[in-house]
């Protein structure tokens, strides 16, 4: 016969740590439960229903007596295009692209402490690339020579022309903030939205 593992039963009490996290759909509040055999349970607070399902299947595998550092490792291969960047308590900067490693990377940082980096961790699950600087610069229509004064935020910047007749050039200068799940495309804020002006889309 087969052998089946049940989840251990939720005690009345836990106790555990919320940690908001930054993610490309919106911040999230993740909240790690401990039993007095270790994390069982992982509740994820958001608009997004995924990030509940993830919770669930997540604290199921925890209860089940599955390493948690599978549980880990699984969520933060949930990858997609969009960028978010989240700094731990210490100041430590992770890239997350989906609710899934947004979710990972509150549980690792409550077992391993807020040093922890799933991308250093597992390299092979992060593999989307850092976008090539030539593309970078034609996307954000960014032009060295004139980068005199930037105004940041998408504000322009004004540069003399040197023809010596008063006139100024206004050069726009962009900040970068992802990768288009569209296309692929840079992300640029503009007008507090983020734009891709290669195919159209926009997320505010």
């Amino acid at each position: 016969a087969s052998r089946t593992t049940s989840p251990r039963p939720r005690p009345k009490v836990t106790t555990g740590r919320t940690e908001r996290v930054e993610t490309p759909r919106g911040r999230i509040y993740v909240v790690v439960n401990e039993d007095e055999r270790g994390v069982c349970e992982v509740f994820v607070h958001s608009f997004d229903v995924e990030a509940e399902a993830c919770g669930r299947l997540a604290s199921l595998a925890l209860r089940a007596g599955v390493d948690p550092r599978e549980v880990i490792e699984q969520l933060w291969r949930v990858q997609s295009k969009e960028v978010a960047f989240d700094r731990s308590a210490n100041g430590t900067v992770v890239r997350v692209t989906t609710i899934a490693q947004a979710i990972a990377l509150a549980l690792g940082r409550a077992l391993y402490g807020d040093d922890f980096r799933p991308d250093k961790e597992f390299p092979r699950a992060d593999a989307l690339p850092v976008p090539a600087a030539r593309v970078r610069q034609e996307a954000l229509k960014f032009d060295p020579e004139k980068a005199v004064a930037a105004g940041g935020n998408g504000e322009p910047a004004v540069t003399a022309t040197g023809e010596g007749n008063g006139d100024v050039e206004r050069v726009m200068h962009l900040e970068f903030v992802g990768i288009c799940p569209d296309c692929g495309e840079s992300l640029v804020h503009e007008n507090g939205c983020a734009n891709c002006r290669s195919c159209g889309y926009a997320r505010c």
